[in-house]
């Protein structure tokens, strides 16, 4: 596997361009200078037309193909020409603005006289629909939490059938992925507050303080305030590899569960209400607000099984 460098940076481009891309961009460690030897190449692949519909497949065999050709593994952000253009000049808080701040241009074909610079893009054209599609990905997070809070038909069956090794077993992955979800919404929070606080796209990170260093020192105290002396938020971020049993931390009691659930409930509420004047649809906001209250019934008191058992049934 060769290093992540220029060198390999450009042989991933030339491919790209070789399978129809008009202009391919660096960005991320290499282009900045501090890549590591776990680092990736990162590459804009800017078609003069992408069918948006397509932007994921093409992701795929793009990836493959420069990987391929760089000798390690290199990421690929997919878009057209349109869709750059006006994600980098009209939406300041997109992630497209930030990469355009320092990338470096690798290739471009030169001849891009069939653009259609009117067509309608595939993502937020504007701060609003960006900070829309953030407190989207917020909501959506704490839906998957409220799944993750009650006892799946598998741990219910396990108990009932008195295999206690079998029903911890469960009891953990669902635990797990709870504790994700936990990170998500969290993490989902402090993005969207850092595009209502500062206007320009969040740090591509996963930590959380590391996330709020640049927002006002309000934003990280009712943070810490809301997570209380339970939550952690320095090591929440490692819940990310809650896939992994090598690498997550310790599974939560039921009580531990409660707790982080309802501190990452109360900050996503505190920064959805810094948010309600911002543009967001009414019916959104309304969608959250539901949420918010089937998880406050969840939280309120043990999860019951019909033979009394709770979270941990």
């Amino acid at each position: 596997m060769t290093a992540a460098d220029l060198a390999a940076a450009r042989r991933a481009a030339d491919e790209l361009v070789a399978a129809g891309v008009g202009r391919v961009l660096l960005y991320g460690s290499v282009a900045r200078g501090d890549c590591r030897e776990t680092s990736d190449v990162d590459l804009v692949a800017i078609y003069d037309d992408l069918d948006y519909a397509e932007r994921h497949s093409r992701r795929c065999g793009l990836e493959a193909r420069a990987s391929a050709a760089a000798g390690c593994p290199v990421d690929v952000m997919v878009t057209d020409a349109p869709e750059w253009a006006v994600r980098t000049t009209c939406v300041p808080c997109s992630v497209e603005t930030r990469v355009a701040s320092y990338a470096v241009e690798l290739a471009d074909v030169g001849d891009h006289s069939c653009i259609d610079w009117d067509k309608e893009i595939g993502l937020p054209a504007n701060p609003a629909d960006e900070l829309a599609s953030r407190f989207e990905e917020m909501t959506n997070a704490a839906i998957r939490l409220e799944g993750h809070l009650r006892p799946s038909v598998a741990e219910i069956d396990a108990a009932d059938a008195g295999d206690a090794e079998d029903h911890r077993h469960k009891e953990g992955v669902r635990f797990a992925a709870a504790m994700a979800e936990v990170l998500a919404v969290v993490e989902s929070a402090a993005k969207l507050n850092h595009i209502a606080a500062v206007g320009t796209a969040p740090a591509w990170k996963h930590s959380i303080p590391d996330l709020l260093a640049v927002q006002p020192e309000s934003v990280r105290h009712a943070f810490t305030a809301l997570a209380g002396s339970n939550v952690d938020l320095v090591t929440l971020h490692q819940w990310r590899q809650s896939n992994y049993v090598a690498n997550r931390p310790g599974l939560p009691t039921e009580n531990g569960l409660r707790e982080h659930s309802t501190a990452a409930v109360n900050i996503a509420a505190h920064v959805t209400d810094q948010c309600r004047s911002q543009g967001i649809s009414a019916r959104e906001i309304a969608r959250w607000d539901r949420q918010v209250r089937r998880l406050a019934e969840v939280l309120d008191g043990p999860v019951r099984h019909s033979d009394g058992r709770g979270l941990g049934c």
